[in-house]
């Protein structure tokens, strides 16, 4: 279950509907999405993030996401920072993925229904930097401003603080 924590601004709109967009693109038949399912999408979209299965794993991700009733996923921008950037490169929606990805992965190893946004957002560093990797010109500083806390030791206090 994936719950938004946010109030319902223009950004939020926007993230919604790029989020709408990502879960609503054709991608065959509706069928219920098993837990070994969402793992090999998880470990795909983790691992190769520029890959086209990786977009295929973005949608498995965030469908079970949407549809399991084990695992919640809290949304807020405060985890999410850059979405409310305008002219973001192109991409930059499996950030979104690489969040759900990471909190439902560290969720899915403790057996829990426990949010897990700090995972989320180590996920979103580690995609980013593999999206740089293969696109050296996309960058995103809200993105580069988690990595530097990530550096310095704060990130998880400042993952833990937002509310």
């Amino acid at each position: 279950m994936i719950i938004f924590q946010m109030q319902f601004t223009m950004t939020l709109r926007v993230l919604l509907a790029t989020f709408a967009a990502f879960l609503l693109h054709p991608c065959g038949p509706c069928w219920a999405i098993s837990k070994d399912e969402a793992r090999n999408a998880i470990n795909t979209l983790l691992q190769n993030p520029a890959s086209s299965a990786a977009r295929n794993s973005g949608r498995v991700v965030l469908e079970f996401a949407e549809s399991t009733p084990d695992h919640r996923v809290l949304i807020n921008l405060g985890y999410l920072p850059w979405a409310k950037s305008r002219n973001l490169p192109d991409g930059s929606q499996m950030l979104l993925a690489a969040f759900v990805a990471g909190n439902l992965q560290a969720q899915m190893k403790k057996n829990s229904s426990n949010p897990e946004p700090y995972a989320g957002t180590l996920a979103v560093i580690a995609v980013y930097q593999k999206m740089r990797q293969a696109n050296p010109r996309f960058k995103i500083p809200k993105v580069e401003e988690f990595i530097a806390m990530e550096k310095r030791g704060v990130l998880r206090s400042h993952i833990n603080s937002i509310k």
